[in-house]
């Protein structure tokens, strides 16, 4: 990457970008902010101390345009501004400032948190006893340069923070980097403090040795770099109406299932309520009619066997039956052969249980059979009032006769 000599960094138009310090010598990467990783699709421990070649750097037919290696989605192009050590005193050192070309909001990873990063950097280089020794804010930070040089860094953090800080700090001698939040004061620290008088920050610190001959760990002067970012919290008015979208529809899809799967079910108990209401009432009308079949056939039954226990008793009984005890025999057989007549005309149906055949009667509602009935019945009362007649007619014919007869 070459060096750019047309501007400053403090004037760069990518200072608010992210950055990715680079060792010129070495060409390995020292370090970067949580941007590039996740722009990039990379774990810290995957490109820290790492050759550059890893993100296979080219430019393109625009000079200012520089293509990437994606971790997973191949190469993705960038804006890149590279600028030796703003603070003059590690010249081994290039600073790139990164910025996407496109939007890679399908390509970013969605590790990301509830905040957006979008502050501009910072750069601090601090003592081995955490004096600020050399800054170079952005136009954005709340301190200027002579507010911050020859402070302690920890006055300018928020008091429950500074232990956590000095822990870090304390850690740099066994590892290359670490990013951390902290809360930063947004005045000087003279003035009056109060807790809404800080703000986050991303705060990335690194050890940079002052030789290429050792290493930071090696190197007890080592000087901490510094990097620092304002955080912006996502709950805008735009993000929080999406939120709010968003969770109405996910609650009124989590609702909208049960609902409709109540309504279902209680649809399907009510349409086999129905079902079975119908089968029921069918049931009843069947065994009403079965009932109403058998009925009749024992009551023609027993009206016939009384009938013919009525003419054995008039026959042996009383040595004869006069008319009228005939004529009650004769109805009380007629009603048998009606009672007949009438189940004839029911139909039925053989059923095999247990090897036994049974007949089960159907009623069968038809006018054909109901006239048919009717047709038999005026047969019958004709005729038995056609036999009646004829055997009065005889009884007169042979009475005359016999008058005659005896007349002579």
């Amino acid at each position: 990457m070459q060096h750019t000599v047309c501007h400053s960094f403090h004037d760069c138009p990518l200072r608010s970008s992210s950055l990715l310090i680079v060792s010129k010598e070495k060409q390995t990467i020292v370090t970067a902010t949580d941007e590039v990783f996740n722009m990039l699709g990379y774990e810290p421990t995957q490109l820290i101390g790492k050759s550059i070649e890893i993100l296979n750097p080219r430019l393109t037919l625009k000079d200012s345009c520089v293509m990437l290696r994606h971790e997973s989605c191949g190469d993705i192009p960038f804006e890149i501004c590279s600028h030796f050590d703003p603070l003059a005193n590690a010249t081994d050192l290039e600073y790139w400032l990164i910025r996407p070309v496109q939007i890679l909001s399908s390509i970013i990873n969605t590790k990301s948190t509830t905040t957006i990063i979008k502050g501009p950097v910072t750069i601090l280089r601090l003592s081995p006893f955490g004096t600020i020794e050399h800054a170079y804010p952005s136009s954005e930070f709340p301190q200027m340069p002579h507010e911050l040089k020859g402070h302690p860094i920890m006055s300018f953090v928020y008091k429950s923070d500074v232990r956590f800080l000095c822990e870090r700090l304390s850690k740099l001698q066994r590892r290359a980097y670490a990013t951390f939040k902290i809360r930063w004061l947004k005045q000087h620290p003279k003035d009056d403090i109060d807790d809404s008088n800080f703000e986050w920050v991303t705060f990335t610190v690194m050890n940079s040795p002052r030789r290429l001959s050792c290493t930071s760990a090696n190197d007890p002067q080592t000087r901490p770099t510094c990097i620092i970012r304002s955080i912006h919290n996502e709950n805008t008015q735009e993000g929080s109406q999406e939120l709010s979208e968003n969770m109405w529809n996910a609650i009124f899809q989590s609702i909208l299932f049960p609902v409709k799967y109540s309504i279902r079910t209680f649809y399907n108990a009510i349409e086999t309520m129905h079902t079975a209401m119908d089968e029921g009432k069918l049931y009843v009308v069947q065994f009403v009619a079965h009932l109403i079949t058998h009925f009749l056939k024992v009551t023609s039954e027993l009206m016939y066997h009384a009938a013919i226990e009525l003419e054995g008793y008039f026959t042996h009984g009383n040595g004869g039956a006069n008319d009228s005890e005939k004529e009650l025999i004769s109805e009380l057989k007629t009603n048998k052969c009606e009672n007949n007549s009438t189940r004839d005309s029911y139909n039925s149906i053989k059923v095999t249980l247990n090897n036994c055949i049974w007949s089960v009667p159907l009623l069968i509602n038809n006018s054909f059979a109901q006239q048919h009935q009717k047709k038999r019945f005026h047969y019958n009362k004709s005729n038995q009032f056609s036999w009646s007649y004829l055997n009065q007619k005889t009884s007169i014919t042979t009475n005359n006769t016999k008058a005659k007869d005896s007349g002579v």
